[in-house]
């Protein structure tokens, strides 16, 4: 009997080995996002750039309604009215006036594109807003973070 332990051992750690190899060889799914280059990018700013300016411009005039159009339902619990207020008093007392923005870049996984833009405000021109919409129809916005060094601190 402990002529065939090898073999058995042997034939083992080949079907180990053969079955890791054939699962290397599935495409796993994209976790890391890439980043999108020209046409890519515009089809996902044709969606996404309405919506981010929703969100600029309902920050803008104060109006919930605006800012949160086109959230998904799960991001409208989570962000809800009174998450908005303390989200504008944050805003208003750590960054002051907003300024402007520009497009930094547009990222894409299996289930997500995601838009990142560098906000300028009175008191700081280093704010990202990375606005996340839903890969599939109708897109919508299901996170949206803000953040820079004056946010960071105290």
């Amino acid at each position: 009997m402990k002529a065939y332990f090898p073999r058995i051992k042997i034939l083992a750690s080949t079907v180990i080995f053969l079955l890791a190899v054939g699962c290397s060889l599935v495409r796993a799914p994209l976790i890391e996002p890439r980043v999108l280059e020209e046409s890519e990018q515009q089809t996902v700013l044709d969606y996404a750039a309405p919506a981010s300016e929703n969100v600029l411009a309902g920050l803008i005039a104060r109006d919930y309604s605006q800012f949160s159009r086109d959230f998904s339902d799960s991001l409208k619990e989570g962000m809800d009215e009174t998450a908005f207020k303390d989200l504008l008093n944050m805003l208003d007392s750590k960054l002051g006036a907003y300024q402007s923005n520009d497009l930094v870049t547009v990222l894409q996984d299996d289930n997500y594109s995601t838009v990142v833009y560098r906000l300028t405000y009175e008191k700081d021109n280093q704010v990202t807003m990375r606005v996340v919409f839903d890969k599939s129809d109708p897109h919508l916005i299901s996170g949206l973070w803000f953040d820079s060094p004056e946010l960071r601190g105290p």
